[in-house]
């Protein structure tokens, strides 16, 4: 008898342990349900008051309203508004943020290809200015692989002026000429074409040239680029 009564005791405290643990664990989702909602809301209110893009405050607040929509778990808002906190960051030279932001933006590949293109660009140029051309490389082959991928030549265009960009940095003259090449053919395709870019491009294969000593190819890209 009094074996039973150890056991029923057990089996009453098992039932008390579970009964508890179920309601604390429904009680957590509820919460957590709730602070999705709030954080939704915040989010939601801090991009009405400050929703153009050319707005200076929204851009101010762009990492605080991505935060918010991550917490809410609403994730392409998370990252269109990372990938304006990354643009933010990097126009005030705030270079480690930038990184930060874009990285967070295209983390989970939340956005369709023509989204990410620019965010990939914002990337890659930022840690060519901190001096990461070897991850600066491997970003802009992930954005011509992706611009490739979804037929979009511009996208094409820039990855390529990116790598022409890093290869010069790292002194690999060649490469860059071969890079500024690649461009400068996908920008001939378009009608009409983009002159602003291949003035760029003409600029890149100039110096190119430039440093792998052949200096009429030089003065003829110079001249084209004036032109």
């Amino acid at each position: 008898a009094e074996e039973g009564q150890i056991w029923s005791a057990l089996q009453e405290f098992r039932y008390l342990f579970k009964h508890v643990l179920l309601r604390d664990a429904a009680y957590e989702m509820q919460l957590r349900a709730q602070l999705r909602k709030l954080h939704e809301l915040a989010a939601a209110t801090y991009e009405q008051l400050f929703a153009r893009e050319g707005d200076e405050r929204g851009n101010l607040y762009a990492s605080h309203i991505a935060s918010h929509y991550e917490r809410a778990g609403d994730m392409p808002k998370m990252a269109v508004w990372y990938g304006r906190a990354g643009k933010q960051a990097q126009a005030n030279y705030a270079l480690d943020d930038a990184t930060a932001a874009y990285q967070k933006a295209l983390r989970g590949n939340w956005l369709d290809a023509a989204a990410q293109l620019p965010l990939y660009d914002g990337l890659g140029e930022t840690q060519r200015q901190q001096a990461r051309y070897e991850a600066a490389r491997a970003t802009y082959q992930k954005m011509l692989s992706l611009a490739q991928t979804a037929g979009l030549i511009a996208g094409q265009v820039r990855a390529w002026i990116g790598l022409a960009w890093v290869w010069q940095c790292q002194g690999e003259y060649q490469a860059s000429l071969d890079s500024a090449v690649q461009a400068e053919n996908l920008l001939r395709q378009v009608e009409p074409v983009d002159f602003i870019q291949l003035a760029e491009v003409l600029y890149h294969k100039g110096w190119a040239y430039f440093f792998l000593g052949q200096a009429q190819a030089a003065l003829q890209g110079a001249q084209e680029e004036r032109q």
